[in-house]
């Protein structure tokens, strides 16, 4: 359950998010939505096979440029299993984010995301959804993930 934590969002990203309000700065041009700034997430990821949901919420801050955005994540919360309760506490890289009209791609830790956002050109919610997979002492995780962001 140690990688458990690793596993971000979401959000999804996990990844993806920023703007309205948020604290960053963008140089991405009118002809694409601008996702940079703070975003506040939640998603939910759930491990069928294991039994395991783990429910986490936290930040994602963006900086884009043109199509394309990066950032970092920080988050909060658990993963119940069977047996055990886990802490979902975790913070890292959103990388390889693009932008393809009014949806977005993105990665963090062992998660790929996908999403919609908001119309506009600074939208002001995004929601999508993710896998992630990773091996753990010799047990390979597949959860599925559905997230959401706003300011």
């Amino acid at each position: 359950m140690q990688r458990l934590s690793l596993l971000a969002t979401v959000a999804v990203a996990g990844s993806v998010l920023t703007a309205c309000g948020g604290s960053g700065s963008s140089t991405a041009p009118s002809s694409y939505p601008n996702v940079s700034g703070t975003w506040n997430y939640h998603k939910i990821q759930t491990d069928t096979a294991h039994s395991i949901v783990c429910t986490d919420s936290g930040t994602i801050n963006i900086v884009q440029s043109d199509s394309t955005f990066g950032g970092t994540y920080q988050q909060d919360g658990q993963c119940v299993a069977p047996d055990t309760t886990a802490n979902d506490a975790a913070s890292g890289l959103v990388v390889n984010g693009h932008i393809l009209s009014n949806q977005l791609l993105f990665s963090a830790d062992a998660c790929d995301y996908t999403g919609t956002m908001s119309s506009g050109s600074k939208p002001d919610s995004l929601k999508g959804t993710g896998t992630c997979s990773f091996v753990d002492q010799d047990t390979t995780y597949h959860f599925d993930v559905q997230w959401s962001a706003g300011h």
